[in-house]
């Protein structure tokens, strides 16, 4: 019984000593955390970035929809140009614009949804 015990105990001390990780440089842990550290200050510089977007957005479309509204407004020509066909031209750009920040913004939600934007 003891001889089975300690051949079992043998058994099980070289399975474990095959167990063992040996880390493929002294410095791995080091460079892991490092890099697990840059990966989140990268984040956070997304984060901040796409608020700021999201702010310069809003900001440009109520520009625009202020250009657009005082444009056709003005009496006298601008450059030998109607304002009206100028206020027309304006908020045909205007529009295309618009439709393509939001998709794209729409776009960075959709890959990571909100993921960024919440607060730490």
């Amino acid at each position: 019984m003891k001889d089975i015990n300690k051949k079992e105990e043998i058994y099980f001390r070289e399975l474990m000593s095959k167990g063992k990780l040996e880390m493929p440089f002294s410095d791995f842990e080091d460079n892991v955390m490092t890099q697990i550290e840059q990966k989140f200050v990268h984040q956070q510089g997304i984060a901040k970035d796409i608020k700021l977007s999201w702010l310069f957005f809003a900001v440009g479309t109520t520009f625009g929809i202020v250009i657009s509204w005082i444009l056709p407004r003005i009496p006298q020509k601008i450059f030998g140009i109607d304002p009206k066909n100028l206020a027309i031209c304006f908020q045909i750009i205007f529009v295309v614009l618009l439709f393509t920040q939001i998709e794209a913004l729409l776009g960075f939600l959709k890959k990571s949804p909100l993921k960024y934007l919440k607060p730490n």
